[in-house]
């Protein structure tokens, strides 16, 4: 039996020292290589299968987010009963990957209620790299390719859920900021912004400013899940000049999104099967990553 299931390209890169250090602490690590326990966010994981192929120099693994309490329940029929499990047993849902330290690649398998990719660095962080990393989704290059022409905007679109606690986008001031205080004000859970720029040539400022505000909601989306993301839409419209007709870029749309087929195992899905096809799939799409390079 398989499962489909999909996975992201990431960036996952150090804020300020060169990829090549990452590559060089997991190396070093790999002489020893063991299963990590490690904390992210207040909750506890564990990494284990982690396979370095030096050849490659690719990490592959799978991080479990480990749940003690909140259990699910068992059924029988019609019956439901409490996990016959010891108190000592945890339970965990896997969520695969495959990292290329140097530039900084990786294809992650998402995991809807497992681990999510935001879980790499602290991974990494255990491992013996003592620096600060940032891990950013890989935005199709044809959609940035085209956000980048556009010299004239119409429209800049946005929708906010439930934002509260979110200080990425907080700190991004400006209409965002005014538009989360307007759902403060008010006590509110849901706000759409759509501004108009009428027929400015949109040189400058202010076609920066628009570029930079959509590609700031768009990553925040884009790294909050499919389900979870308090950014549900970011759209512009604009042209590549004044003779150019309009068009119209949906950035939460725009993410690379690999589907895959992997074996099942034990009612779930086959961890060695899944990683080998990530490394596999993630060297398919290293020249994205080489095209990116320099601004990811």
């Amino acid at each position: 039996m398989s499962r489909d299931i999909k996975a992201h390209l990431f960036w996952v890169i150090p804020v300020n020292e060169k990829a090549d250090g990452v590559r060089a602490a997991v190396a070093a690590f790999a002489k020893v290589i063991k299963p990590l326990e490690f904390q992210h966010a207040g909750h506890d994981y564990l990494a284990e299968n982690l396979i370095w192929n030096a050849s490659k120099g690719v990490l592959t693994g799978t991080v479990f987010r480990i749940r003690s309490s909140g259990l699910p329940a068992e059924i029988h029929g019609t019956k439901a009963k409490p996990l016959s499990i010891g108190p000592s047993t945890n339970l965990g849902e896997p969520m695969c990957f495959a990292l290329q330290p140097d530039p900084g690649a990786a294809l992650i398998h998402y995991s809807h209620t497992g681990a999510r990719h935001s879980v790499l660095p602290a991974m990494l962080s255990k491992m013996g790299y003592a620096h600060a990393m940032q891990v950013e989704p890989v935005i199709k290059t044809d959609m940035l390719q085209k956000l980048q022409s556009k010299k004239l905007f119409a429209a800049l679109e946005f929708s906010l859920t439930d934002p509260k606690g979110v200080q990425e986008i907080r700190a991004m001031g400006g209409s965002v900021g005014r538009a989360l205080g307007m759902l403060d004000d008010t006590g509110g859970v849901n706000i759409r912004v759509e501004i108009t720029m009428g027929h400015t040539k949109g040189e400058g400022l202010v076609a920066n400013a628009t570029k930079t505000l959509a590609k700031g909601l768009a990553k925040i989306g884009m790294e909050a899940g499919d389900d979870s993301s308090p950014v549900r839409t970011v759209k512009v419209r604009g042209s590549d000049g004044e003779d150019a007709p309009m068009e119209e870029l949906d950035l939460l749309n725009a993410r690379e999104v690999i589907k895959m087929q992997v074996d099942e195992a034990y009612r779930s899905i086959d961890r060695g099967d899944c990683q080998k096809k990530l490394a596999k799939l993630l060297e398919d799409h290293i020249d994205t990553f080489k095209t990116q390079a320099g601004n990811p």
